[in-house]
Order: C-alpha cells, then structure tokens, then sequence
C-alpha cells in the first residue's frame, strides 16, 4: 500500500511539474510576445520572433494564429517530436491549448498575431431559463388546446 501511495505521489509530482514549467507567453517572453488587446472573451498578442530567436516552453490556451510576415518557425512541442512550418503572410491557423518551445532558425524575423481564445461569456440571452419559463414553452397554443376539447 506505501508502494502504491508512493507512486502515487511521484506521478502526482511529476505531472505537475510539467504544467509548472509551462509558463504564460506573455509573462514569460516580453520581448517577443506584446497584448494588443484584452477582455472577457480574447487575448490578442503580437508575436515577433527576430531570427536565431529562441523561445523556452510556455503555453496558450486554444488559439488562432495569424501570420503578418513570410517565414518559418520550428515549434517544440513539450514531450514531443520538434515541427517546422512555413508560413505565407495572411494565412491563419487555428490550433489546440498547447505548451511548446518555439525557434526562429531562418534568415529573416516572423510577425505574428495570437488570438487566445478564453472560456466562453454567459449573456442573459445564454442563460438558463427557469422551470416554470422552459415550461410556459412547451405549452400548445390555446386554440390547438381548445379544437382538441371539441
């Protein structure tokens, strides 16, 4: 049982761990990462990535990407296989929250727009109605009620 609750506790420990190394783009890479925009629904960052830029392990949550410049960027996904993309300016991406590193080993800097995406924003509109309002929509129309008496 000390066994178990022992292992327990490491995989506990190291599961953290990982998402603590994974810091907030902003916080963690002023230099590259600038808020443009905040509110209840988006964060939008600018990013600029001047070339041989390299960008530690940080996270966004579901975000879109929209690219300003032509270029190339290798992404370092956390525990898993490094990627390049290329990209063309005006093209857009919309991509998983994710913890990645990211490298600019091409020759030219990469302008990018991240729009992060928040949870959603519950309106009035959204809200849910109460018993007795669902109930009221559910009634049939008085004349169909009454033709059905006859």
């Amino acid at each position: 049982m000390r066994l178990m609750m022992g292992l327990l506790a490491a995989a506990l420990a190291a599961a953290m761990a990982g998402k603590a190394g994974a810091q907030d783009a902003l916080s963690m890479t002023p230099g590259v990462y600038k808020k443009v925009l905040e509110n209840d629904r988006v964060r939008v960052l600018e990013g600029t990535f001047r070339k041989g830029a390299k960008v530690g392990v940080h996270s966004h949550p579901e975000h879109l990407l929209y690219v300003l410049t032509d270029g190339a960027l290798v992404f370092k996904p956390d525990g898993r296989t490094p990627y390049e993309m290329t990209f063309k300016a005006g093209e857009a991406f919309s991509l998983p929250a994710q913890s990645r590193a990211l490298e600019n080993d091409s020759d030219r800097d990469v302008r990018v727009l991240v729009v992060e995406l928040k949870q959603p924003v519950r309106t009035a509109s959204a809200a849910p109605r109460s018993k007795r309002a669902a109930a009221k929509g559910k009634r049939k129309p008085r004349a169909a009620a009454t033709q059905k008496k006859r």
